[in-house]
């Protein structure tokens, strides 16, 4: 009984393997082409956030710091802060503030933006807080985003203007 003739019987076991670490080349090739696009990409992410000049940090929901850009180092002049609650790092608590702008951005499903004070080396400094919802592909709630603007001098000219205002408006009426 003759058997069934395959492939290999006419091309050759070798030749069949040749073609397929031609395959695998070809795939390894494509891979490197890949990461170097995906290497370039998070380059000009990172080079997007360390542009940014805002304390950046990345939250998770159980008020751990997943992540900080490069200004929150020179900002709070802190060690890393990875892992670590964000009451703790910001305001040195033990436990969440209560006009948590994180809590409230979750409760309302929306941005949320407040106003705090810090009191950083010795100097109290006054910073816009705005926490961002970051969802997953299915719009699930992951982590928040928090941006921390220091706004001290801003409201320092503000409060110099409204004064000078005030000073103006009397010195009309006076006259």
């Amino acid at each position: 009984m003759a058997r069934e003739t395959k492939m290999e019987d006419l091309i050759g076991l070798g030749h069949t393997k040749l073609g397929f670490f031609k395959e695998v080349q070809v795939k390894i090739r494509e891979l490197q082409e890949t990461n170097l696009k995906l290497e370039q990409k998070r380059q000009q992410v990172q080079a997007i956030i360390d542009g940014i000049t805002d304390v950046m940090a990345v939250v998770t929901l159980d008020f751990r710091i997943h992540s900080v850009n490069h200004v929150f180092y020179t900002t709070f002049s802190r060690s890393s802060p990875i892992g670590e609650p964000c009451y703790h790092v910001f305001r040195g608590q033990r436990r969440p503030c209560d006009d948590c702008p994180m809590i409230a951005a979750v409760e309302n499903n929306d941005t949320c933006r407040r106003m705090h004070i810090y009191n950083l080396k010795g100097e109290n400094r006054q910073f816009e807080i705005t926490a961002s919802l970051l969802r997953d592909r299915l719009g699930r709630v992951e982590n928040i985003l928090l941006l921390k603007r220091d706004v001290t001098v801003e409201k320092a000219y503000q409060a110099k203007y409204y004064h000078t205002e005030k000073m103006a408006t009397i010195g009309l009426l006076a006259a």
